[in-house]
């Protein structure tokens, strides 16, 4: 009866497009209030991380490396690799990035306990952008954008149809509040998420993203993540430079995507123990930031220090070393943040299928 129910309803939303349309966009916005709360609160808690682990550092090694303030920093990174592998074991599908775990649940493969994920995806990330991994906060703040929208839906008891543009909204959402930047939230769910565009879809999306950013705004202010004003206008004579570090980056994007899909295997080397992996690779970005510290955590600092400050060539080539590096052992061990080979191939399967 309850099934008999629910095609119904959705019949009969489907057949009133108008007020269908007028829904999503009202669910669109809560979710968008929603998410633009829950990002902006992640922002700070990245910040307060970030600060909080170069203040303990700073403090435990002030008389130097010595071998108690050695010791004293090996416990603190063992009991944060503890907590990350108490986190992943709590929830297995707040692992990695979340994109595909999100893709998954708009396509109706993967069945999404809404709360659970955003608890341990927000304290997760934190702690593990927050001790200096080389993670990124995009993936993180879409899954959890779409985990909000998910709640709203389930809490508003709207039909399966309707969940998944609200998880698609909040996915916007979630994107848009954690950059400032509205118009990368709908491309991005429009291109990646869902593969398509439609009137249905647009509505939630864009007012989720416009009300997300706006929340966002109002408790972080309008200052954006990426702010490059100020930097001379490049002449048309230097244009070829533009062709070139295109082909570049293809080249090497296409070598560092197989990395990181690939990168898991070198964990196979090592014990089956989650908290001893996570310790060394925590230790690894450790000792790499004694000497590079610009090169942990997402790498917003260091994509704005080198546009605006001259480096030497062998420098950036360090730089960029190191961060592939970090990259590959961050993601590759798939906490939050990164991305896990498992979920990609699920998706892969489904696709491959339709």
């Amino acid at each position: 009866m309850d099934a008999r129910l629910r095609v119904l309803t959705t019949y009969k939303l489907l057949n009133n497009t108008r007020y269908f349309r007028l829904r999503l966009c009202a669910g669109g916005i809560v979710t968008g209030v929603l998410a633009g709360v829950i990002i902006s609160c992640f922002r700070l808690a990245l910040t307060g991380s970030a600060s909080l682990r170069a203040n303990l550092q700073s403090l435990v090694f002030a008389g130097g490396y010595t071998p108690p303030a050695i010791a004293l920093f090996c416990g603190a990174l063992f009991i944060a690799a503890a907590l990350l592998a108490w986190l992943a074991k709590a929830e297995p599908q707040a692992a990695g990035s979340g994109i595909p775990q999100v893709k998954g649940a708009v396509l109706g493969v993967f069945k999404l306990r809404w709360l659970r994920i955003l608890l341990i995806k927000f304290a997760a990330c934190a702690l593990a952008i927050g001790s200096g991994l080389s993670l990124g906060r995009a993936g993180p703040s879409i899954q959890m954008g779409a985990m909000a929208g998910q709640g709203v839906s389930r809490l508003l008891a709207r039909p399966r149809i309707e969940e998944r543009y609200l998880i698609s909204g909040g996915a916007a959402a979630g994107l848009a509040a954690v950059f400032n930047a509205p118009l990368a939230g709908v491309i991005f769910v429009l291109e990646e998420i869902n593969h398509n565009f439609s009137g249905f879809l647009l509505f939630p999306v864009l007012s989720a993203s416009v009300a997300a950013t706006f929340t966002s705004r109002l408790i972080l202010g309008r200052d954006t993540v990426f702010n490059f004003s100020g930097l001379p206008v490049l002449q048309y004579s230097d244009y070829w430079v533009i062709l070139a570090a295109g082909i570049i980056c293809g080249v090497l994007g296409a070598l560092f995507n197989y990395g990181l899909l690939n990168a898991a295997r070198l964990y196979k080397l090592l014990p089956n123990s989650s908290c001893l992996q996570n310790f060394l690779l925590l230790a690894v970005t450790a000792i790499t930031g004694l000497y590079l510290p610009e090169a942990l955590g997402g790498g917003d600092d260091l994509l704005t220090n080198t546009a605006f400050n001259s480096y030497p060539v062998t420098v950036l080539l360090m730089f960029l070393a190191a961060k592939i590096l970090l990259t590959l052992l961050a993601f590759g061990r798939g906490l939050p943040g990164g991305t896990r080979a498992e979920f990609v191939k699920m998706l892969e399967k489904f696709f491959a299928g339709h």
